[in-house]
């Protein structure tokens, strides 16, 4: 697997700290102020509801006394001077300070205060009440007005922009403490923030987007990033075609082990997208039962069986010749299991654990250091020995605990979003849909994780790559089919596309 200049960074995303510190970089940098940052915001986030409801004519602007209600007072005076009706609404009629006070002095609205009755006739409403000035749970008058918002969008179907981050989602963390406003998209400043892609925020942020307005990058200078934010536009562009003097060869020999009694699909199925996802060979050691499913429904797997457990002669064969090992799908948790997995972990070859081979490793946790783990979220309670909940009220730390626990090469935490970590950096994907709730979405991930260790890529590069490749064939599939019905294999036919140059 060869990409143009290495493996591309996706979008940043950063705490609310590490925001703060570039907006404080801007004006030495710029030799502007501040205030040109608000502007912008308020430019885009305009730009974006005339591309986005069109027909909306009657904008209701909720403005906090921060910066982020003074996001919102330049909306709603790019929209009045465009000739919509705009009314602003706030908690209190305090007077702003800083650039929101400057915004406010500029704009033709006078703002009221907030009444749900006010709300009556809005065909969009803003969320500029707090942005990522939130700290603990939403207080009053706050708390009430969110509440009533959403009360009145969920009933007429009003939808509602959110500026930065919809009003009581926190920034930083997936710890919600109370209601939050329910955004139809949400448009997020300079970076993206945590809290906007952890599974609790994502019932609340809709459609996101992010603009940098147009930062100069050398306000990011030492500001480390807390993860990246990894799409498939991100690094499709940069993979090189194949040299026409490649063979299979080339592209690496995976090594799938699973497929008892009863789970055969899941190898059939892990095997394919290895095939699909470019390695030049794939090998599978599974029940023969499975094995000779496979070879009557896709001879290019090399399907090997056993009958009541792997035989070891045949098992050091089929490891000597493999590049890559993979176990997990359809493995079950037989006795022989667990000699399997240390045998595994021993030859030091790349190695891909999921399900089954994940749980024995919970039962008898040992180091990994040649493992990509791609647990879901109640097989990582289980490798770290807490709860669901544990997981996932802050993912990259979990993330980490799996990594430093086992001392894995890489960790892929499945979930909406998928996170992907080593020791040094974390990726959270862009894409990824609720049609891929169903069974035999995770072997098909395992494969192709496989396949790009094979190919070459560090564990890593081919757990975010193969991690998004398979999130966005799942929106290629959600789109074609619907959100309801896709099956794992329908991501089949579009690895090919997706890794395409």
């Amino acid at each position: 697997m060869h990409l143009k200049k290495g493996f591309p960074n996706g979008e940043r995303i950063l705490s609310t700290e590490e925001v703060r510190a570039v907006e404080q970089r801007f004006p030495s940098v710029s030799q502007q102020p501040t205030r040109v940052l608000m502007q912008r915001a308020g430019e885009v986030a305009f730009a974006l509801t005339k591309r986005c409801w069109p027909e909306a004519r009657r904008l209701t602007v909720l403005c906090g006394k921060g910066n982020n209600g003074g996001d919102g007072v330049v909306v709603a005076t790019l929209a009045a001077k465009a000739g919509f009706e705009v009314q602003i609404l706030m908690p209190e009629l305090d007077e702003s300070s800083g650039d929101a006070a400057d915004a406010r002095a500029s704009c033709p609205i006078k703002p009221k205060r907030f009444s749900a009755e006010a709300l009556s006739g809005s065909e969009l409403i803003v969320d500029a009440l707090m942005g990522i000035g939130l700290d603990g749970a939403l207080r009053e008058p706050m708390r009430g007005i969110v509440e009533q918002v959403n009360v009145f969008t969920e009933r007429s179907r009003v939808p509602v922009l959110a500026l930065d981050m919809p009003t009581g989602l926190p920034s930083d963390d997936g710890a919600i403490e109370g209601p939050v406003l329910n955004a139809s998209r949400t448009i997020t400043f300079i970076a993206c923030k945590p809290g906007l892609l952890t599974e609790a925020g994502l019932d609340h942020v809709g459609t996101l987007e992010c603009a940098n307005l147009d930062m100069p990058e050398e306000c990011f200078n030492g500001v480390r990033r807390a993860a990246e934010w990894l799409a498939h536009r991100h690094w499709q562009p940069q993979l090189l075609p194949r040299p026409r003097r490649s063979h299979k060869g080339d592209n690496g020999h995976v090594l799938l082990i699973g497929g008892a009694p009863g789970m055969g699909g899941a190898i059939r199925m892990s095997g394919e997208a290895a095939l699909r996802s470019g390695a030049g060979l794939v090998s599978l050691y599974c029940h023969q039962s499975a094995a000779n499913a496979c070879l009557a429904t896709r001879p290019e797997l090399m399907a090997h069986g056993f009958e009541q457990a792997p035989e070891p002669a045949a098992l050091n064969r089929l490891i000597e010749r493999a590049s890559v090992l993979a176990a997990g799908p359809g493995l079950s948790q037989a006795d022989w299991v667990p000699a399997l997995l240390n045998r595994l972990i021993e030859t030091g070859k790349p190695l891909v654990l999921d399900a089954d081979a994940l749980n024995i490793l919970a039962k008898a946790p040992q180091p990994v250091p040649n493992a990509v783990l791609t647990p879901h979220p109640g097989e990582a309670a289980r490798l770290l020995d807490c709860s669901t909940a544990d997981i996932q009220t802050d993912r990259l730390a979990a993330a980490k605990a799996l990594l430093d626990h086992y001392q894995a090469a890489a960790v892929v935490l499945k979930g909406a979003p998928s996170l992907i970590a080593d020791t040094e950096r974390y990726t959270v994907l862009a894409e990824g849909n609720p049609a891929m709730a169903t069974g035999g979405m995770g072997d098909v991930l395992t494969g192709i994780l496989a396949a790009l260790l094979a190919q070459g890529l560090s564990p890593f590069d081919a757990a975010r790559l193969g991690a998004s490749l398979h999130a966005w064939a799942g929106d290629c599939a959600a789109r074609d089919i619907g959100q309801r019905g896709v099956l794992a294999s329908d991501l089949f036919r579009y690895l090919p596309q997706g890794l395409s140059s």
